[in-house]
């Protein structure tokens, strides 16, 4: 479960911004959090970011994203790490590393890992436990030298001098089966899923996991008959072949295929089932082609995956400009199956978004589950705030209304009486 994610000097974020899941005093909305086991505190199931455009909302999501991937697997030797990102508009943070933290609970046990690294090495590194409630230290990094509790001293020196500069200790110590390591790294690499802004890249991926699931391809076939799509049914498939038996290839690309080792052909196929009672074609055409379906179709299909499968495993999803080509009403359903009620394994979803018509406290969120990005005309830094950060917000407070007037900030400054 996650229980907060921090960063600082990354993309325009050169301050500390921090995104809590933890709840906070108020006591609206009792359904939207869940009490976590391992610390016995009630945590958010659903967060979600307003902001205008270009003021950070997407970086925070990719920087977790980076966070997934710098320590998903150990880099070739001197290479550089491809994540440092750091906010360009200060000579000072050009110097300085990019830092990010989170903590999260994994297997009964709470932690807390961090790292901050530059484009050469990992400058530092750390992962607390609290296996009892009481801080562990299971390993401090600073640069190349090493911090160990003492039970675990001699197997994670020997691991920590085979560790280059430019990679997680982490990493490698999950890959040379370190128990705790192992099981920090399975959670951060597994459980947490950061969706980009083109969501129907997914389709395919989606598609082949739920082909060999019926159980995942019904709730599919349910949430689009839910969400008022008129589709009852789907029919996909994947199919790999060699070079030599797929007919009809271009020679040119036939030739540059064989030239790969073991080069197969890929063909996927999609189509969607159409229930309109009072049709009169032939039962076959009630078919659709994913090609000619529309934008919202697909991304609702590509989304639904990774929503139904946090569900199911208790993980957490990060969607990218959530809802871009969906009805809010669809939107806002999604974002209420992650209530307690119908969420029993504690499954977590980020948004940001523009749809702004999520943004209301009344029916959907509490105040501490809405967040804002806005940037500094000046220096162009970002910041990250909760509208429970504000004083005064009550709880019948038409919380849209008053960020249209500018209450929270986060706006585009636009003079409207400027013309082309």
């Amino acid at each position: 479960m996650l229980l907060e994610f921090t960063l600082r000097n990354y993309g325009p974020f050169r301050d500390e911004a921090v995104l809590s899941m933890e709840k906070d005093a108020g006591d609206e909305h009792p359904d939207n959090t869940v009490i976590c086991p391992e610390t016995g505190r009630q945590v958010l199931t659903s967060v979600a970011v307003f902001g205008l455009n270009s003021s950070g909302k997407s970086r925070v999501f990719m920087a977790m994203g980076d966070l997934i991937r710098l320590i998903g697997s150990a880099p070739a030797p001197n290479s550089r790490i491809p994540f440092y990102n750091p906010f360009r508009l200060s000579r000072g943070s050009l110097r300085e590393p990019t830092g990010m933290s989170i903590k999260f609970t994994a297997d009964g046990v709470r932690y807390e890992y961090g790292i901050a690294f530059d484009s050469e090495r990992i400058a530092s590194e750390y992962l607390h436990s609290y296996p009892h409630g009481r801080i562990t230290k299971v390993f401090i990094r600073d640069g190349q030298g090493f911090t160990f509790r003492r039970s675990d001293e001699s197997s994670m020196r020997l691991i920590s001098e085979m560790t280059p500069q430019n990679t997680p200790f982490l990493t490698m110590a999950a890959q040379l089966n370190n128990p705790v390591c192992q099981s920090v790294h399975r959670y951060l690499t597994r459980n947490i899923v950061v969706i980009g802004d083109a969501p129907m890249n997914l389709l395919w991926d989606v598609l082949s996991r739920i082909s060999d699931d019926d159980r995942v391809k019904d709730r599919m076939v349910r949430a689009m008959g839910i969400a008022d799509f008129g589709i009852s049914d789907f029919i996909g498939e994947t199919h790999s072949a060699n070079v030599d038996d797929t007919p009809g290839l271009p020679i040119q690309l036939k030739q540059l295929l064989e030239s790969v080792p073991d080069s197969r052909i890929v063909s996927n196929r999609l189509e969607m089932r159409h229930d309109f009672p009072n049709a009169d074609v032939d039962e076959s055409l009630h078919y659709f082609p994913y090609s000619i379906e529309s934008r919202g179709t697909l991304q609702m299909f590509s989304m639904m995956g990774p929503v139904i499968e946090a569900l199911r495993g208790g993980g957490v999803v990060l969607f990218d400009e959530f809802g871009s080509s969906l009805h809010t009403n669809i939107s806002r359903w999604i974002v209420g199956q992650f209530s307690a009620s119908s969420n029993p394994r504690g499954a977590q979803l980020l948004v940001n978004t523009h749809d702004l018509m999520l943004m209301d406290t009344e029916m959907l969120f509490r105040r501490d589950q809405i967040y804002f990005t806005n940037k500094d005309r000046g220096t162009g830094a970002a910041e990250l705030y909760s509208l429970s950060d504000f004083k005064g917000v009550r709880k019948d407070l038409d919380v849209l209304k008053s960020y249209l007037s500018g209450r929270f900030d986060a706006l585009p400054d636009i003079d409207r009486g400027d013309i082309l």
